[in-house]
């Protein structure tokens, strides 16, 4: 610990460098520094074991890498000479909350002044209604717009169609929403003009806003 405050790290930079110091070695179960001999390959291991059976995000795995780098060079005065060549991590798709379309039919007749567009009033209202509803989701404005993008897609419309109602400058940014919507058979699909009037009128000034 004192390498650690000799740098002038945080106290919780060094708690964090402290665990994976450990986990590194009770996951080889070292028992003597010997055991800690050819780090780079010990490291790429440990690296891509994070990775494949604990499915961790990037930034977790850049930590590790950061804390055991640390471990070797500062605390243990082993230079690090070979590339380390882990599996790496996974980025996670952030996947939005949606509402069925019954659900935002019951928070929409919960709601006054939907029209407004200032968000801080905008989501107070919507807070109050969802609860009023009694649907069971974390909802904002943007919960309305995620909503009327993964209806459309559910129906059939082409993800550029969606992309160009949305503002959306990049299609992938439009492609979380396939993240939202099972595969569908051909007869399943419905028309965009089928969806509901009542719903359609409540979402569409929401479809103005950005992501």
């Amino acid at each position: 610990r004192d390498v650690w405050r000799r740098r002038h790290y945080s106290i919780r930079t060094e708690k964090t460098y402290c665990d994976w110091a450990k986990r590194f070695i009770l996951h080889f179960n070292m028992k003597s520094r010997d055991d800690l001999c050819d780090g780079e390959k010990k490291i790429e291991r440990y690296l891509t074991f994070l990775a494949r059976e604990k499915d961790v995000a990037p930034s977790t795995q850049n930590q590790a890498l950061n804390a055991l780098v640390f471990l070797y060079k500062h605390v243990l005065k082993q230079p690090l000479d070979e590339k380390i060549n882990a599996e790496r991590a996974r980025k996670r798709v952030k996947i939005p909350v949606v509402l069925t379309r019954d659900e935002t039919k019951r928070i929409l007749a919960s709601m006054s002044g939907t029209h407004q567009l200032d968000q801080s009033p905008v989501n107070n209202s919507i807070r109050n209604a969802v609860r009023v509803a009694g649907v069971q989701k974390r909802v904002s404005a943007h919960t309305f717009r995620h909503s009327f993008a993964t209806d459309l897609l559910r129906r059939g419309t082409d993800i550029r169609t969606i992309q160009s109602l949305l503002g959306h400058s990049d299609v992938k940014t439009t492609m979380i929403y396939t993240h939202t919507v099972r595969s569908r058979t051909m007869k399943e699909i419905e028309s965009p003009l089928d969806f509901s009037d009542e719903i359609k009128k409540g979402l569409e000034g929401f479809a103005g806003g950005t992501l």
